[in-house]
């Protein structure tokens, strides 16, 4: 729990810390669990990059093969699901495409992780009923963009060396995203655009629009 957080910490410059109320393992059922874990921007390194805020009650990752872990290092799950996320996103300032060009370091997954596995697998991972709030700046107390009961599915998986050399966050067979009952006001407030469902696939390449309209 202590090296993720200084991992985060690290990498991010001190622009972001995580909270982990909770961690603790269970070998009888082979399953980890998370409580109350929280990432946060508490430091503006960059006025001119989006700050993130994201949470979730539990984390829980079920059914990991023991015998590869102790032996191999290789962290594999059969699923893990986050209970309760929501999301939060300030886009601050005006974007500088010099300031991005100067700060361009990524984060990884992998470097979080690499000191205790050598890869992690997951066959599948469900996030349901999050709730995604997008705010024009950080000063604004009403979000510009709202979307609530989003689901994210993701199937097998993949961190680890190759990931990283890759420049990817994560490798995956496929990921689905639904986001319901979207609401945007333009900048300007005249005009309210409201979608029922958006569904983005990773697998075809494909977005999907239901129900558009313009108040």
């Amino acid at each position: 729990k202590d090296h993720i957080k200084e991992e985060v910490t690290r990498q991010t410059k001190g622009e972001y810390e995580v909270q982990i109320q909770k961690l603790t393992t269970n070998i009888l059922d082979q399953s980890i669990y998370i409580k109350g874990i929280q990432l946060k921007s508490v430091k503006d390194v960059n006025p001119n990059t989006p700050k993130y805020f994201a949470s979730a009650s539990e984390i829980n990752l079920q059914d990991f093969k023991l015998f590869s872990f102790l032996f191999k290092k290789n962290l594999i799950l059969t699923k893990m699901e986050l209970v309760n996320p929501s999301g939060y996103i300030f886009r601050t300032g005006t974007p500088n495409p010099m300031a991005v060009k100067q700060d361009s370091t990524k984060f990884s997954f992998y470097k979080l992780l690499k000191k205790y596995v050598h890869s992690l697998n997951v066959n599948k991972i469900e996030i349901k009923d999050a709730d995604i709030q997008v705010f024009s700046n950080k000063k604004d107390t009403v979000p510009s963009l709202v979307s609530k009961n989003n689901r994210l599915n993701i199937s097998n998986l993949r961190i680890d060396k190759s990931t990283e050399e890759s420049g990817r966050l994560f490798l995956a067979d496929s990921m689905r995203l639904v986001l319901n009952n979207i609401s945007y006001n333009t900048p300007n407030n005249l005009y309210l655009i409201s979608i029922k469902q958006l569904v983005a696939s990773y697998t075809d390449s494909q977005v999907i629009l239901d129900s558009l309209e313009v108040v």
